[in-house]
């Protein structure tokens, strides 16, 4: 697939104009992510320094830049695996080129704020490279069954180590979820019986959920959580945040659960709230921790850099 071609499905995809009831809920999660922000940062107290940041030194980014292209490698190479196994394509993209499709849906989920807004990229891109639509969208929608699967494995893995103030909005998340899920997946077997339109995206998708499947992609799928919850324990650890390693996991896990359904913009807000209320219940200072959080999203946003460079030079095409 051709730059031109990809520059031309993001275009394609940021020309598109929102409606009303999506401009009013991005404007919802705009302003809980501002208020949970604003909250947390107001229960620090005075010794929260910006300057701080400067602590953080070149080893630290370094790891931190490596954590992050193993989460781009991971998801790229789980969401390859499903293509190179579900469709009869005589060829797929290459590593390089999932990559970059992956790297450019991530980039578009920090500007957009919504997952969809990544998954139609990634369709796009996928079905312009010469891949049938309904494998492209089916390839996406499994690879996401997956990636939430294995995110609700290590929440509720660590969820024994939550505070009852995280413990019972983390189990809500994941009752939420699994219901969702649910009635997603019966919806569309009922829609896939009655139009013959998506009987083949049924049919892919169905085709992309096995036991084979579950046991490789899972933990594939954890294994990129990890790597995401440890680029923040490695920047909390840089900036001398007190952050034992086990509760931030489990407190980490089910903001990122919790992200998952459209209340905040890329989990901002949420994450720094939920962090303070978790290390007050620990009895420990989390000053740090909040600015942690904040460099943290700061960074995941930075490294984004790439995909949003090519969007923005989309029209010099």
């Amino acid at each position: 697939m051709t730059r031109a071609a990809t520059l031309s499905a993001l275009g394609m995809t940021a020309r598109t104009r929102w409606p009303s009831a999506d401009i009013a809920m991005v404007a919802a999660r705009v302003a809980l992510s501002g208020t949970l922000l604003a909250a947390a940062m107001w229960l620090s107290s005075d010794e929260f320094a910006w300057r701080d940041l400067a602590a953080i030194g070149p080893g630290s980014i370094a790891t931190c830049l490596l954590l992050s292209g193993v989460i781009v490698f991971t998801l790229a190479w789980r969401w390859r695996y499903i293509v190179a196994t579900t469709t009869e394509a005589p060829t797929v993209p290459s590593m390089a080129d999932f990559s970059a499709f992956t790297w450019v849906g991530l980039a578009v989920n920090q500007l957009v704020p919504s997952v969809v807004g990544g998954d139609a990229v990634r369709i796009t891109l996928l079905a312009r490279w010469g891949i049938p639509a309904s494998a492209a969208a089916g390839s996406v929608i499994v690879d996401r069954f997956y990636g939430v699967l294995g995110l609700l494995v290590v929440c509720l893995a660590a969820a024994p180590m939550l505070s009852t103030v995280l413990f019972y909005p983390a189990m809500i998340s994941s009752i939420v979820i699994v219901i969702a899920a649910i009635a997603s997946g019966l919806l569309a077997w009922w829609t896939s019986r009655r139009l013959s339109i998506f009987q083949r995206l049924s049919t892919m998708v169905l085709t992309g959920i096995s036991w084979r499947s579950l046991l490789i992609m899972v933990p594939v799928a954890m294994a990129g959580h990890l790597a995401n919850i440890a680029m923040f324990l490695v920047i909390a650890h840089a900036l001398g945040a007190q952050a034992p390693i086990l509760p931030t996991i489990s407190v980490l896990a089910a903001v990122l659960l919790a992200s998952v359904l459209p209340f905040s913009i890329a989990g901002w807000g949420l994450r720094e709230f939920a962090l303070v209320n978790a290390f007050t219940h620990l009895g420990l200072d989390h000053d740090k921790i909040v600015l942690s959080s904040v460099a943290y999203g700061l960074f995941v946003l930075v490294t984004q850099a790439a995909g949003f460079l090519m969007i923005l030079r989309r029209k010099r095409t």
